[in-house]
């Protein structure tokens, strides 16, 4: 009994230990949207609501003034503005509803959530991002619980599950005050149920993510429809008079897409009450639908500044050999998964494709990209243990387990992902320098992390000057409006570039080593005119 007893010992032994070094580190800092989500933590605690109040600053301010007395931040600022930073949030996160009270445009689940650990976060001096780190790192632990004890696999299955999931870039998410992290394990923790045909709570689970994330909502509804399909096919009911005798079936069925529903229309209604909208931040401009395009889908996983294939090549890379490779086995339980994971990495990232600011700041990878992979990564595996020559499979896992050792290590010497959202990652500037007409990005992508600013991709683009990208003098790659005529613009009259058009009516001009436009000191973003016609 020991012997079987022991691992979990151990697994929370070190949990343990790993929480109580999380909550005696120093604090981290403040990323992108975490204000909101901090602040809503506090406004719950304050009040069981999420409207904000100045003392939910007041009290914020004093939580990470008890940890370090230098902290300062611009927007929670007690001593510099009279309501101690309540108006600077206003429409900067934070909106009027139709009662008058101040709202976040994103849902409260997260910072709910959050809650136990703020507590004790307050109980032991501790900063209000360190309560976030405390609750994402508890949810990871969870996951890899589900991964290492609840899945039945052999345990070569579980070690490269946990080396691709356990990565750098996951690692670094659980120091955001942002669902990111929490969304990831999650989505591991319903991937592991769907393995082990709890369908039914993998769906429950799933439509708990989509409080923080609301497509998710849609595979929850997928995974509804298809646990409801399975338990047709395993109880041979073959009429509807069938279906109707087995009130069990129909009993647990409704439950399940009652309570899910309820749970995935919870932000819905709450904005729907408070803002006439059931989705404020589709209603204020942040997300459009227009902006849904395949090269958007493509730039997802495999942009080489923030896509998903910087966190896993391999497993990106050979994804769709995989997904059409198991509807030639589609009988195997291995290959249903595959196909079921991809579809839901998929069908999530269709609405991600929706957002304004498609160069957002993020830990290395887009936000979007980071936890719309991780199905893939499931995906993969069962694609990988299904095969049946073990001398391919043997080759195909080293190879995995080979680039993710060399990309850790580019990682440690900082030669691979950006250092921030604004500049290029060193895979996109190698292609840039190299072989340009492979990687033409989405053009705010590549305008951004041309200037190292956020700017206004219109207004930059309107002028009669376009950016170029120049390395030691000669011309790698110029974008300009579509329906330009590249003989104007063109630099170099006796180089003709490759053409890339993109879907935002965009053209990529790509040149070789054989349009010198500045001197060979120059490396950096030259603007060129166009001539007169």
């Amino acid at each position: 009994m020991f012997r079987s007893m022991a691992p979990k010992l151990l697994f929370f032994i070190l949990s343990c230990a790993a929480l109580f070094y999380i909550a005696t580190a120093s604090s981290p800092k403040i990323h992108g949207d975490g204000r909101e989500y901090i602040l809503m933590s506090q406004s719950l605690l304050n009040h069981a609501s999420s409207n904000l109040k100045e003392k939910d600053i007041k009290d914020t301010v004093d939580s990470f003034k008890r940890k370090s007395h230098d902290f300062n931040d611009f927007y929670l600022n007690c001593e510099q503005h009279k309501d101690c930073g309540v108006s600077l949030l206003i429409n900067k996160g934070y909106f009027h509803s139709n009662e008058g009270n101040l709202y976040s445009y994103h849902f409260y689940f997260y910072s709910l959530v959050n809650i136990p650990a703020l507590l004790i976060s307050n109980a032991i001096s501790a900063s209000p991002t360190t309560a976030f780190y405390l609750t994402n790192t508890m949810f990871f632990i969870i996951s890899l619980y589900f991964i290492v004890f609840l899945l039945r696999d052999k345990f070569s299955y579980k070690i490269l599950i946990l080396l691709l999931f356990s990565s750098k870039v996951t690692l670094a998410y659980l120091k955001w005050p942002h669902p990111e992290a929490i969304t990831v394990s999650l989505l591991v923790i319903s991937l592991c149920l769907i393995k082990q045909k709890q369908l039914y709570w993998a769906s429950l689970i799933f439509a708990f993510a989509s409080l923080q994330y609301q497509p998710l909502g849609i595979i929850s509804a997928i995974i509804l429809i298809y646990a409801f399909i399975n338990d047709i096919k395993e109880h041979e009911i073959k009429s509807l008079n069938d279906l109707l005798i087995n009130k069990k079936l129909i009993t647990r069925s409704i439950i399940f897409a009652i309570v899910s529903g309820m749970i995935v229309l919870a932000p819905s209604m709450f904005y729907l009450y408070h803002f006439s909208t059931p989705n404020l931040i589709a209603s204020i401009g942040a997300s459009k639908s227009e902006l849904i395009t395949f090269s958007r889908f493509i730039s997802m996983y495999y942009d080489l500044n923030q896509g998903a294939i910087l966190l896993f090549p391999v497993v990106l890379l050979l994804s769709p050999i995989c997904f059409i490779a198991s509807f030639f086995s589609i009988k195997k339980e291995r290959s249903k998964n595959v196909i079921l994971f991809t579809i839901i990495s998929a069908a999530s990232v269709i609405p991600c494709l929706t957002t304004t600011n498609w160069n957002s700041g993020a830990e290395n990878v887009m936000r979007y990209a980071f936890w719309v992979s991780i199905p893939l990564i499931f995906a993969f595996v069962e694609f990988i243990f299904s095969i049946k020559n073990n001398k391919l499979k043997t080759t195909i896992i080293l190879i995995t387990i080979v680039s993710q050792i060399v990309i850790f290590t580019m990682q440690k010497k900082e030669k691979y992902f950006s250092s921030s959202h604004t500049v290029p990652s060193y895979i996109a500037l190698a292609f840039y320098n190299h072989i340009p007409p492979l990687y033409n990005p989405e053009a705010e992508i590549y305008i951004e992390r041309a200037f190292n600013a956020e700017l206004p991709l219109r207004d930059i683009m309107s002028g009669k000057k376009y950016p170029g990208y120049v390395k030691r003098g000669y011309l790698k790659k110029l974008i300009a409006p579509a329906n330009m005529d590249v003989s104007l613009l063109n630099p170099c009259h006796n180089v003709t570039p490759s053409i890339k058009a993109t879907s935002d009516g965009w053209v990529y001009y790509n040149y070789g080593n054989n349009c010198q436009v500045a001197d060979k000191s120059k490396t950096g973003v030259v603007m060129f005119s166009p001539r007169q016609q």
